[in-house]
C-alpha cells in the first residue's frame, strides 16, 4: 500500500489510521479537553477538520487503543475504558423539509438501539427516546454515555435567511431534544458539540449551563487545521514536490503556501493556522488553487452583505470589534461581521489588549480573491468582461496610463450587468464594485483614503501611475473633479516619480451606469 497518502476528504479516524494516510497528531488537545471539561462546544469554519476530530473522540471513548499507537494520547492514557457513544452528524440532511431535522435525530437514535441491542421501542418521540437510550445504555454497560454532535448548527444555518419560520421550528426541536443532556446528567460522561457558528445557549440548549465554549481559548487554537510546525514536520516531501512543479525554491514555495492558505487565528494571540483542505489539494494537484471556495460559496452571506452598509474594502483593511462582543456573539443576533468571522471569511489579525479590541480581516489570498470573485459574479451575472483574456486589457490600460480607454471599458462592463442585479443608488455601492474590480485586476487599491482635508473615494496605484477617483451619483463629473482639487487629494503623491491622474466620475441612479467622467493630469 502507498505510504504517505494525503488525507483528502478523509473524515474517519479509523480509515486514516488503517490505510496509511498522513496523520497530524491532535490527540494531546483531546486529552487536555476531556480532562478539563464534561461538556464543551468548538466552533471552526467548514472543511477545517471538525468531523475528523469528532471521529477521533469516538474512537478514543470506544477504547480503540490500537488506532492510537504512536500518538501523544497513547503515552498519556493508562486505563483505556470503553464507553457507549452516540454520535450525531448534521453535516448532511434535507433541513429545508419540515421534518428534516427530526428524521436525522430519529435515524441516529434508532441506530443506537440496534448497535447496542437495547430493548426499546422505536416509535417513541425523539425526546423520550433519547432520554430512554441514555438510561438504558448506562444500565446495560455500567458506564456513562458519551454524546458527540457534529455540525450542530447546520439545520438552523440552512434556513437562517430563506425560511426563518423553519429555523425557529428547528431551534424549538433542539430545545426539547438537548434538554436531556441536563436532565440525564447522571448517565453522561462527556458531551462535545462542533459547528461553524454559535447560537444562543438559552434559545437552543436551555439549561445546559455546563457547556463550555472553547472556541477562542489560546491553547485550543491549533486543534483543527495545520500549524506551521505541523506543516514542516509532516509534509516536507510534499512541499519539496510542489516546489519542483511550480519551479520555485523550497523557501519560495513555503512563502507562497503561507500567503495562500495560512493566516487563520482563533484566539487573540494564537499562531497562524493553515486551511487543511486547501493544503492537501494543493499538494495533490501540484498547484496553488482556490480549493476552499470550490467546496461551497457563501451565497446567503453575500446577499445579506449586499443589503448592509459594510464597506467591502474593510474586509481587507481591517474591521475592529470588541473582544467580549466577538466571544459572546451568537448568530441569531444577525450581525454579519461576527458571522463572517465564524464562517472563516474574516479572522483575527491583531489584538489591542489595552482597549480589548480585535481587528478582523481576510486571513489569506485564497479567501480574499475567492470572496471578491464571488461578489463580482453575484453582481455581474453572466457578464465575463473582467474574466479571461479581457482582464489583461483592463490591466494594460492602467499600467500604460490609458485612462480614457479604461473608463470606456468600465462603462461597457456596467452596461452588461443584468438589470435585476444593478440597483446601485449610493456612492458607497458604486465604490464597492470599483474596489472589487480593481482588486481582482491585481492593482493596489484603497478606498475612503484620509487626507488632511477629507477622504478620497478611491486611489489606485500601479508601477508608474496614481489614479485618484472621486464618485458622484446624479451629480456632475466636474463637481467630483473639483472636490479632488479643492481637497488636495493628490498632494501626498507629488513627491514621487509616478504620474498622477485625477478622475471625476458621475454615476446615474436611473441608467445604473457611468454617465460621464473627466480625467486630467495633475500639474
Amino acid at each position: 500500500m502507498d505510504q504517505n497518502r494525503l488525507p483528502l476528504n478523509v473524515q474517519s479516524f479509523t480509515k486514516l489510521r488503517t490505510e496509511n494516510y498522513i496523520y497530524v497528531d491532535k490527540t494531546e488537545y483531546i486529552w487536555n479537553i476531556i480532562h478539563r471539561y464534561n461538556a464543551c462546544i468548538l466552533n471552526r469554519p467548514r472543511r477545517f477538520g471538525k468531523s475528523l476530530l469528532v471521529s477521533t473522540l469516538e474512537s478514543y471513548f470506544k477504547g480503540e487503543k490500537d488506532l492510537f499507537e504512536g500518538t501523544a494520547i497513547a503515552k498519556l492514557e493508562k486505563d483505556w475504558k470503553v464507553y457507549p457513544v452516540i454520535r450525531f452528524s448534521f453535516a448532511s440532511g434535507e433541513y429545508s423539509a419540515l421534518d428534516g431535522l427530526r428524521n436525522i435525530l430519529n435515524s441516529v437514535l434508532d441506530t443506537a438501539i440496534e448497535e447496542y441491542h437495547l430493548d426499546l421501542q422505536k416509535d417513541l418521540s425523539v425526546v423520550v427516546k433519547f432520554r430512554s437510550i441514555l438510561r438504558a445504555l448506562y444500565k446495560k454497560t455500567g458506564n456513562r454515555v458519551v454524546v458527540l454532535v457534529d455540525e450542530y448548527d447546520k439545520p438552523m444555518l440552512d434556513n437562517m435567511f430563506p425560511n426563518k419560520e423553519l429555523e425557529e421550528k428547528n431551534r424549538e426541536l433542539y430545545r426539547q431534544f438537548f434538554s436531556a443532556l441536563k436532565d440525564q446528567d447522571d448517565y453522561i460522561q462527556f458531551v462535545f458539540f462542533t459547528g461553524v457558528t454559535k447560537f444562543n445557549k438559552i434559545s437552543i440548549f436551555r439549561d445546559l449551563n455546563q457547556l463550555k465554549d472553547i472556541s477562542m481559548l489560546e491553547d485550543i487554537n491549533g486543534i483543527c487545521g495545520i500549524t506551521e510546525d505541523e506543516l514542516l514536520n509532516n509534509f516536507q516531501p510534499e512541499i519539496n514536490n510542489l516546489a519542483r512543479k511550480l519551479k520555485l525554491t523550497v523557501d519560495e514555495c513555503k512563502k507562497k503556501l503561507a500567503q495562500m492558505y495560512d493566516g487563520y487565528r482563533f484566539s487573540e494571540t494564537g499562531e497562524g493556522i493553515y486551511n487543511p483542505v486547501s493544503l492537501f489539494n494543493s499538494f495533490n494537484d501540484g498547484q496553488l488553487g482556490m480549493y476552499w471556495f470550490e467546496t461551497g460559496t457563501p451565497t446567503l452571506l453575500i446577499r445579506q452583505l449586499q443589503k448592509s452598509n459594510i464597506a467591502i474594502e474593510d474586509f481587507n483593511d481591517g474591521i475592529q470589534v470588541l473582544r467580549t462582543y466577538l466571544m459572546n456573539y451568537r448568530s441569531d443576533q444577525n450581525d454579519l461581521i461576527p458571522l463572517f468571522y465564524q464562517s472563516g471569511y474574516l479572522t483575527i489579525k491583531n489584538y489591542d489588549s489595552d482597549l480589548d479590541i480585535i481587528t478582523l480581516a481576510f486571513p489569506n489570498e485564497e479567501v480574499k480573491d475567492g470572496f471578491l470573485n464571488v461578489l463580482l459574479d453575484y453582481v455581474l451575472g453572466d457578464n465575463d468582461q473582467v474574466k479571461g483574456n479581457s482582464t489583461m486589457n483592463f490591466v494594460i490600460d492602467l499600467k500604460l496610463g490609458k485612462i480614457e480607454s479604461f473608463m470606456n471599458k468600465l462603462q461597457s462592463l456596467f452596461a452588461g450587468i443584468p438589470y435585476d442585479r444593478n440597483s446601485m443608488k449610493y456612492e458607497h455601492e458604486w465604490r464597492d464594485q470599483i474596489y472589487i474590480i480593481f482588486s481582482l485586476l491585481g492593482q493596489r487599491v484603497s478606498c475612503e483614503v484620509h487626507s488632511a482635508k477629507g477622504r478620497a473615494d478611491c486611489i489606485v496605484e500601479t508601477e508608474s501611475f496614481v489614479y485618484i477617483f472621486e464618485f458622484k451619483v446624479d451629480q456632475s463629473a466636474e463637481l467630483a473633479l473639483k472636490q479632488i482639487e479643492e481637497k488636495k487629494y493628490s498632494s501626498p503623491y507629488r513627491s514621487g516619480l509616478k504620474k498622477i491622474y485625477k478622475v471625476g466620475v458621475q454615476f446615474s441612479s436611473v441608467n445604473h451606469n457611468i454617465e460621464n467622467w473627466i480625467a486630467v493630469k495633475d500639474n
